[in-house]
């Protein structure tokens, strides 16, 4: 595969972590009534910042370049390597040390077609956040910095016209820093917060788009209320309900007895991903090799020591019964828990099949931010609240519990 088929298919996988609607930024007014005050002054800006080809000054040497160049000797290497089938639910996927290896390269470095639009979109936003430095964009916004200094997630595409695009990899949302300061690739980053950057840019900074007013955007969310969504939490499943889900870590899909797909969804976030730009499928080599890595995702070890507390938690685990969901080496059975066992909100499966939840793995919970499938609660604590179930509904699971029971349990969950 050429450059050209590459640039190809990031169009065709358009990515949309950062992304204004593109009818936003070329809209002077609007049929809708709403407030319009900076139209003409922002698309003359828009355009300044083209000409200028402006780039925040903190991504030199921050922001990874993916140079596809070498990508064909890569790809047909990797697809002559010889492969072993590993099942993963109701399917068998090609595996190989060199499919992991490219799939991991894809997976930090690869754009995924969001550097088509940095002339039109990304730009303009990143100049409207108005950081300063790499470290002011990871304290308001959560774009993280890891150990070199490099921004996670984001990258440049070289341009035919010998410009750098810039977009984002899976691994803006998909990659955390461990609190020894090491990349925990398929941990989520629930420090992104895409409700303030979207808000930052449509509404606060001046000049804005012309769309301001009340309404919706980035499918699901009202305007207004963006800026409240919350990091690590986002909206993507186009139904036209405001039912955001937290961002997932990406270990344990060999466990799901669906497969690779979304969670209670018939739709493979591959093909949803292309769906978003049109339905164009991205080429089977992407596929392969950025699902060979995922397959062999593993949590790291956990660096909490074992103690009484943690013994005493793991007995009070399997006493109240969580083995029945929270089983095997993930503590997950891959299954798809019906809406109505597990009680839980359900605007996110009303246009969605099967209706349920799939049980998420435990390991690693001490890298989350965020609990239960819409991020709502916001640690464990929280979740065996006996208070909880009055703001949060559902998963009602452990709060019978004594105070001191409900702390050895978090002590073991944490330990994972």
């Amino acid at each position: 595969m050429s450059a050209a088929p590459f640039r190809n298919a990031r169009r065709a996988i358009l990515g949309a972590a950062l992304i204004i609607a593109p009818a936003l930024l070329a809209q002077e007014g609007s049929e809708t009534g709403l407030t319009r005050p900076t139209g003409k002054t922002f698309t003359a800006l828009v355009q300044k910042l083209d000409s200028e080809n402006w780039v925040p000054p903190y991504f030199a040497g921050r922001a990874t370049l993916f140079d596809p160049v070498d990508e064909d000797r890569r790809l047909k290497e990797m697809i002559a390597e010889p492969y072993t089938m590993l099942e993963a639910g109701m399917y068998s996927y090609r595996v190989s040390p060199k499919r992991a290896e490219e799939g991991r390269r894809l997976f930090f470095l690869y754009d995924f077609g969001t550097a088509d639009n940095w002339r039109s979109n990304e730009r303009y936003m990143f100049y409207a956040l108005g950081a300063s430095s790499a470290e002011d964009l990871r304290a308001r916004f959560g774009i993280l910095m890891e150990p070199r200094g490099h921004l996670m997630g984001i990258v440049g595409m070289p341009s035919p016209d010998g410009r750098i695009d810039y977009g984002v990899s899976c691994a803006l949302c998909h990659v955390a820093i461990a609190p020894d300061g090491g990349v925990v690739p398929g941990a989520p980053n629930h420090l992104y917060d895409s409700g303030k950057i979207r808000h930052r840019a449509l509404v606060e900074n001046d000049p804005h788009p012309a769309y301001v007013g009340p309404g919706y955007v980035d499918r699901d969310i009202p305007i207004e209320r963006l800026a409240s969504l919350g990091p690590g939490r986002m909206d993507r499943n186009s139904d036209r309900i405001e039912n955001p889900v937290r961002i997932p870590p990406l270990w344990a899909l060999k466990a799901n007895r669906s497969g690779i797909f979304a969670n209670g969804s018939g739709g493979n976030f591959w093909f949803a991903l292309a769906r978003h730009n049109g339905g164009a499928h991205p080429a089977s080599e992407f596929i392969e090799a950025v699902v060979a890595y995922l397959l062999q995702l593993e949590p790291p070890p956990n660096p909490r020591m074992r103690g009484q507390v943690e013994s005493r938690g793991e007995e009070i685990f399997k006493r109240a019964g969580c083995r029945s969901c929270h089983s095997g080496p993930y503590y997950t059975n891959g299954e798809v828990v019906p809406l109505e066992v597990i009680g839980t909100d359900g605007a996110r499966v009303r246009q969605e099949f099967p209706k349920g939840y799939r049980v998420p793995s435990l390991r690693r919970l001490d890298l989350d931010r965020l609990f239960l499938h819409d991020g709502s609660v916001t640690s464990l604590a929280d979740l065996f609240s006996t208070k909880r179930p009055a703001a949060v509904k559902g998963h009602r699971f452990g709060l019978e519990l004594k105070d001191e029971e409900k702390s050895d349990l978090v002590a073991f969950l944490l330990s994972l």
